[in-house]
């Protein structure tokens, strides 16, 4: 059984998805990993925490647009350009994409230090 929704993936693995899709994972695939590894040693605790920090990010996704248009601009501060979005969606400016980073600060998103905006 796999799970879909990014948000509650704790949720699905504790009612028995064995696997699980979704777009955040190409950005914060860690955290995810994190989360299936702490629950197969059963160690809810820290799969709660790191559940936590998915939706941190995902927050910032969703004031940013949502999946397509947030979810463009970590892929490319992650360093993968997937280019802009296409009419009726607004693309992303850098100035945007430098509040979207200051954001992410804080949160366990890959070091984005040295990405260039």
């Amino acid at each position: 059984i796999l799970h879909g929704f990014d948000e509650i993936l704790l949720a699905g693995l504790s009612m028995g998805a064995k696997g699980a899709v979704g777009s955040t994972y190409n950005y914060i695939p860690q955290i995810y990993k994190g989360i299936m590894s702490a629950m197969e040693k059963n160690d809810v605790a820290k799969a709660r925490r790191l559940q936590y920090e998915s939706v941190k990010i995902l927050d910032v996704v969703i004031q940013h647009g949502g999946g397509v248009r947030g979810g463009k601009a970590l892929m490319k501060l992650a360093g993968v350009d997937c280019g802009q979005c296409r009419f009726p969606i607004s693309p992303i400016s850098d100035e945007e994409l430098k509040k979207i980073k200051a954001k992410l600060r804080n949160t366990m998103f890959p070091d984005i230090t040295n990405t260039k905006v």
